[in-house]
């Protein structure tokens, strides 16, 4: 789940090609979602169960019986994402605190879980999939709701540079 940091000085050292996809960076809170019989398990990184503090989240139970997904919490001030008013929901504790905190609660920063990868399903794991396949995956299982969407895949990531 940990980026790995390059030595890009500008759009023509970025990878290009058909083998290459480019998702932009979100500024918010990376979870896995792990789905099992209507309940979700919001985990960190560090395998941190966060799930209290992202009661919003609750429908992504609606997407499948048994899945797991890799994304990122994320708010959303004025249309941009905004770290400041993500982070401290994983130290809520509680849905009662995470609801009702003036400043980052969900009342008036609810927040969006933005999909990338596809890692389990109906209780296979699809890691050792290609990555396409992942995706349509994916992209096959999703569904609009106001809480989730997926994080939109570039092929030229030139033009994400700035």
């Amino acid at each position: 789940m940990l980026a790995t940091s390059g030595e890009a000085t500008g759009p023509q050292d970025l990878p290009h090609g058909p083998q290459w996809a480019h998702e932009i960076k979100w500024d918010g809170v990376r979870l896995l979602a792990d789905v099992r019989k209507g309940q979700v398990v919001l985990r960190t990184r560090s395998g941190r169960d966060v799930s209290a503090g992202f009661p919003e989240l609750a429908r992504l139970a609606d997407l499948a019986e048994d899945v797991l997904l890799d994304g990122e919490a994320v708010a959303f001030v004025n249309g941009e994402p905004s770290f400041t008013h993500v982070v401290h929901r994983v130290h809520a504790g509680t849905g009662r605190r995470a609801r009702a905190d003036p400043q980052t609660g969900v009342r008036t920063h609810p927040v969006t879980f933005v999909a990338f990868d596809l890692l389990r399903l109906d209780g296979l794991e699809v890691t050792g999939l290609p990555w396409t396949d992942r995706r349509a995956a994916l992209e096959d299982l999703w569904f609009p709701a106001g809480s989730r969407t997926l994080s939109p895949v570039h092929e030229d990531a030139a033009s994400l540079w700035s």
